[in-house]
């Protein structure tokens, strides 16, 4: 159940957000969720609708109290069913160990070699049996534990998207393309405004250190992807001018960690460079012209003396 909003105590959301979970986030999650039932739902639950006076034997070996008080439990059972004569009713919550009267249950969450997948075991025994079963509490607080570690796991994979993690688990349970779309596409932003260039020099900047410190994450009304790009990457910059319109495209892409490229340096700057004559004629190809005609005059390209012209007095 959601709490109403109270502003007096709302919490301010960490800057740097860690993996696991804090004592911040469990404050945060009370503050918007509680347990306790109300009158009105205590009321719902103590008296059914509907009551089974016929029902002689009842048995209940498989369902989940939540977070239902046993003795609200115990009071709709004999409210639908007050005649009952004989019953065997054992909690099943998941990985947890509950009991009623002299019996106690549990659904296991395991997994099976035969199967090749997960499923759930039933256990019920006598409440007594409770005392000597260490192994089994231990085993299933490790499987409480990593179940948990799986809705992370598949938060992380959404919020942090790896291809490789989604395309093996599109291999492993046969996933078509329509879903791994769906699951990349929740993981992307797009965004597109007019803004001023003093506006855009701070957007910019923003990126610039984002980029160094190694994470970069971009927002829009509650919507985020969390990048973290690696030492090297692949940059893309596009250029063009037309007679009405200008555009400047930059594109930075990586896939795994590479090798560090080999090419030539890319200035970026507000100066124009100054073409000279002999890069112009080199990219002409006339270069080589000059040359074959100064070596068929008999030039001499090493004396610069021969170079020059005598200018008469």
């Amino acid at each position: 159940m959601i709490k109403p909003q109270d502003t007096g105590s709302a919490l301010a959301v960490p800057e740097n957000i860690p993996e696991g979970i804090t004592e911040s986030d469990e404050a945060i999650f009370s503050c918007i969720t509680d347990f306790e039932l109300t009158a009105e739902q205590q009321e719902r639950i103590t008296n059914p609708q509907a009551a089974y006076s016929r029902v002689k034997s009842l048995l209940a070996v498989h369902w989940h109290p939540e977070f239902v008080p046993m003795d609200l439990i115990e009071r709709r059972i004999s409210a639908m069913f007050p005649n009952v004569e004989d019953s065997l009713i054992i909690p099943t919550q998941h990985n947890v160990l509950m009991y009623r009267n002299e019996f106690a249950g549990v659904e296991v969450d395991c997994y099976s070699r035969g199967f090749n997948q997960k499923v759930q075991l039933l256990l019920h025994f006598k409440k007594e049996r409770l005392a000597g079963a260490d192994v089994l509490k231990s085993m299933l607080e490790h499987t409480f534990k990593y179940r948990s570690s799986q809705l992370f796991e598949y938060i992380r994979a959404i919020t942090r998207p790896n291809e490789e993690w989604i395309g093996s688990a599109a291999e492993s349970t046969g996933a078509d393309a329509a879903l791994v779309e769906f699951v990349m596409k929740a993981s992307k932003l797009s965004h597109h405004q007019r803004m001023k260039r003093e506006d855009l020099v701070c957007c910019l900047e923003d990126l610039t250190e984002s980029i160094r410190t190694g994470k970069i994450v971009i927002e829009r009304n509650g919507q985020f992807v969390s990048l973290t790009p690696p030492d090297t990457v692949s940059v893309e910059l596009q250029a063009k001018m037309k007679k009405d319109k200008g555009e400047l495209s930059i594109e930075i892409s990586w896939k795994k960690p590479l090798e560090e490229p080999v090419s030539a340096p890319l200035i970026i700057s507000s100066d124009e460079p100054e073409i000279l004559l002999t890069d112009a004629m080199e990219e002409a190809g006339l270069d080589d012209q000059e040359d074959h005609d100064n070596d068929a005059a008999g030039d001499d390209d090493d004396d610069d003396d021969d170079d020059e012209t005598d200018i008469p007095k």
